[in-house]
């Protein structure tokens, strides 16, 4: 049973009405002015905190969310065409103008709460946490580059913080919209397609998408073909963060195809984010086919779910989705990355993959059906009922149209039309990109390599302050990363001063770096260039010259005068912020009101 208490006065709330209201007895108690309606508290004597009632804050954060997925997007290929550089470039001041906005909105709304004595939502505590931990990673990623030296991928822990914490207030925003769409779908019933389709309808799904394709952005080193890690890592991780995303919003949501619509707004983002980096002249990454493999998770739940003799219960029905999605996913990426020649999945790919895919689509599905479940109300495990009445409405027509014109023109045709001829390389061998000074040259024997036969690379260095630095040398090291396939040592003298080679023998296919480490006056520098393998069916594409450009990039090392505690205190930072961020959510989601 819950205490209502009358207001004190009809003025603002005191300080003893707000204590009162933060502990379940709140003045005007009414759905009206945003308070929880009914007891404060759940049967098992946990505190209640209300729900979302209004979208707008919803709405704020998930255009910071985009914010920073934009200039993500375009932090990643300028530092393929650019390198390393100053905390205050473009692309570093929309993604942090993105997180500042998500943290001020949330801020704002547990900040209004407090102020009138109620309790903030849900949505806020976790938008709070999210963007908290995305903000914290950027003196931890200064840190961690003063420790030990520049990260070249986007899997060091502090780049994963900043990911995770945005990841985790675009969820935030999908908490808060299912709720809406929660209390307007009146109990346990699911929508068919466009039945009760509103405009918190639109922002579930949306919010949906963008947090599916936030969540991927930790995987742009394969959308981007510059992975170092093995590309057999690519399709269990793209199976288990797609398929959580996809089953979460489709039962938060309680939509027939909900996953379909989930993938197609994930798309539609893709697809915008193509026409923004063409039109900046940058790299743009592949956009992952997840919007041909979705269906097959909603025609598992629907036949799952509607009473048929061979029904495995909620919990099989949705691993067997998730499983089925992942063999779908694999089928249809398998043809497409290989006409695309980036991060391909081939044979021997999937051969070593296909197990582990399976299984992490059917985690991540499961997993999304949980949290969908938590966020989205009863029933918790409930299936899909057959007599769901179709409304008139054509918005979710319209958004499959979009996503599938948007898939066709931006990733279907470019594949065909390259037909598994190598992609051009940006950065330092499209000099026009690059504003970088050219300090000598590459040249490759044979000069179109091919997988599994020894190539040598020979530097010849032509830039007088560099001949300088290396003087006589004997040996310079280098780097050649490609997929797994780390190419790394010492470059020998090769006769004249200033030139160095080494051979070796590449045993993945695609574009490789080359990246030799030379001492600066202010920093340790690299010299890069870059080039393709191709693959021993297909051959390389002959480049127009057998010599590359090599540019000059600040690419700086541990800092030698870096105190002794540093290291353990970013350790620790880095395990304490994840653990804080993730109780929050964690006693945020006990609490949450979805009646």
């Amino acid at each position: 049973m819950s205490t209502t208490v009358k207001p004190e006065t009809d003025g603002p709330p005191t300080r003893r009405t707000r204590r009162q209201a933060r502990k379940g007895a709140t003045p005007d108690n009414t759905p009206e002015h945003g308070r929880v309606d009914g007891p404060a508290f759940t049967a098992d004597g946990r505190l209640r905190l209300p729900a979302t009632r209004h979208l707008s804050s919803e709405m704020v954060m998930l255009g910071g969310v985009l914010l920073f997925l934009i200039g993500g997007t375009w932090d990643v290929s300028w530092h393929i065409v650019a390198g390393r550089e100053t905390f205050w470039s473009p692309p570093h001041l929309v993604l942090y103008a993105g997180i500042l906005l998500i943290f001020g909105t949330a801020l704002h709304g547990v900040s209004s709460a407090w102020q009138s004595g109620r309790l903030p939502t849900a949505s806020s505590l976790i938008g709070i946490a999210g963007s908290a931990m995305s903000l914290a990673s950027a003196p931890l990623d200064d840190f961690w580059h003063r420790v030990y030296g520049l990260d070249v991928t986007i899997w060091s822990p502090p780049h994963l913080l900043l990911i995770g914490g945005v990841t985790l207030a675009s969820f935030s925003a999908m908490v808060g919209i299912a709720q809406v769409v929660s209390r307007a779908a009146g109990g346990a019933s699911w929508h068919a397609f466009s039945a009760g389709w509103t405009p918190a309808t639109t922002a579930l799904f949306f919010s949906g998408g963008l947090f599916t394709a936030v969540g991927g952005a930790s995987l742009g080193e394969y959308d981007f073909d510059v992975a170092r890690s093995s590309v057999a890592y690519h399709p269990p991780l793209l199976a288990a963060l797609t398929a959580f995303g996809l089953v979460v919003t489709a039962r938060a949501g309680r939509r027939v195809g909900g996953a379909t619509l989930t993938a197609a707004t994930f798309t539609i983002l893709h697809v915008l984010l193509d026409w923004i980096q063409l039109g900046l002249s940058m790299p743009r990454p592949q956009v992952p086919l997840v919007l041909l493999a979705a269906p097959v998770v909603d025609m598992v739940l629907i036949l799952g779910g509607t009473g048929h003799r061979h029904n495995l219960g909620p919990v099989g029905t949705v691993a067997g989705a998730g499983a089925l999605y992942a063999a779908t996913l694999m089928l249809v990426q398998w043809p497409y990355t290989t006409a695309l020649a980036g991060s391909v999945w081939s044979l021997s790919v999937l051969t070593r993959a296909a197990v582990p895919t399976l299984a992490s689509g059917a985690i991540g599905a499961v997993a999304g059906w949980i949290v969908g479940s938590k966020i989205g109300g009863q029933p918790a495990l409930g299936g899909i009922p057959d007599g769901a009445k179709v409304s008139l409405s054509r918005w979710p027509e319209f958004i499959l149209a979009a996503a599938s014109i948007g898939l066709a023109g931006t990733a279907i045709a470019p594949a065909v039309r390259n037909n598994g001829a190598p992609r051009p390389i940006w950065g330092t061998e499209a000099n026009s990109l690059v504003d970088a000074p050219v300090v000598g040259q590459l040249t490759l024997r044979p000069a179109s390599p091919v997988v599994g036969e020894p190539m040598t690379m020979r530097v010849m260095f032509t830039d007088a302050t560099v001949l300088q630095t290396v003087g006589r040398s004997p040996a310079v090291p280098y780097e050649s990363p490609r997929a797994g396939d780390i190419a790394e040592g010492v470059m020998q003298a090769a006769g004249a001063p200033g030139v160095y080679e080494v051979t070796f023998t590449p045993r993945e296919a695609g574009r490789r770096w080359l990246t030799i480490y030379l001492p600066g006056e202010f920093g340790r520098m690299a010299a890069s260039s870059a080039f393709t393998v191709g693959s021993t069916a297909s051959g390389s594409l002959a480049p127009p010259s057998s010599t590359r450009s090599i540019v000059m990039r600040p690419e700086p090392g541990p800092d030698e005068n870096v105190p002794g505690w540093l290291e353990p205190v970013t350790g620790a930072g880095i395990g304490l912020v994840l653990a804080g961020s993730l109780a929050v959510t964690a006693w945020v989601l006990r609490r949450i009101d979805v009646r």
